[in-house]
């Protein structure tokens, strides 16, 4: 594959030893509650199998629990969560036979920006398009880049769309700023999902940042269960780190 300019920018890599405050979550992260309301657990949903709901904990464990014992909230959510994984697909769920779980099950990424002008710079620099899926009676999806100037809208076809997508944490800071900039760019909002959609080379500039980063630490990448970038400032540009990553527990350590 050929490297652009834009990727020839951004493959050295720096890590971040300190947490810096200002910093805005991009996650799938949740709350579960039962039917009781005694249990909850704060997992990220992973897909719905018959009469269960698959969930990953922040550790990178599995929870099975049966949907017929998830509170009407959770329910709810488990399936808005698996009608939007429905409509929209899932990347290829593994483009290196050495990983031994799907991207979009392991990768998280954090922003750190000051402000939404920042932050919509950070999204024109990545090539990154936001998108809104899912809003009653209008089928595809309402695409909108170029935000930090004069927003591109278009619109897609939910069955053409295979690229790596990402939710903002609802009612967080970055579903904020999500919101604010598809009004800017014109776009309705009302009842529809905010989805990031990253390009293939992207993805493919994530997977290399993530891989080295594991092999500094002596690690393979078939052992990752997450993986958490960060979005720094690297003046006069942006470049992305691995804050986190977490790995399987070794066989003896079981």
């Amino acid at each position: 594959m050929r490297t652009s300019s834009f990727l020839g920018k951004m493959l050295t890599v720096v890590y971040l030893g300190l947490l810096v405050t200002s910093m805005c979550r991009l996650a799938s992260a949740e709350t579960w509650t039962d039917r009781t309301g005694k249990f909850s657990v704060q997992a990220e949903f992973v897909r719905v199998t018959d009469s269960s709901l698959v969930l990953r904990k922040p550790d990178g464990s599995n929870v099975t629990i049966p949907i017929d014992q998830l509170s009407a909230d959770s329910r709810a959510l488990a399936k808005r969560l698996y009608e939007l994984q429905r409509s929209v697909g899932k990347s290829q769920p593994i483009t290196d036979d050495k990983e031994s779980l799907p991207r979009d099950e392991r990768w998280q990424i954090e922003f750190e920006v000051r402000d939404l002008n920042e932050y919509a710079q950070t999204l024109d620099y990545f090539r990154i398009e936001l998108g809104v899926i899912g809003r009653p009676g209008r089928k595809g999806i309402d695409y909108a880049a170029r935000l930090a100037s004069s927003p591109k809208t278009r619109r897609g076809e939910t069955e053409k769309e295979k690229r790596l997508y990402f939710m903002a944490t609802a009612s967080g800071p970055l579903e904020k700023f999500d919101r604010q900039l598809l009004e800017k760019a014109g776009v309705p909002l009302t009842g529809g999902q905010v989805l990031k959609f990253i390009n293939a080379e992207l993805e493919d500039l994530l997977a290399t940042v993530e891989r080295d980063y594991a092999k500094s630490k002596d690690h393979q990448v078939g052992e990752i269960v997450k993986t958490t970038f960060r979005v720094v400032k690297a003046e006069p540009d942006f470049q992305f780190v691995v804050h986190e990553q977490r790995y399987r527990a070794a066989k003896g350590d079981l």
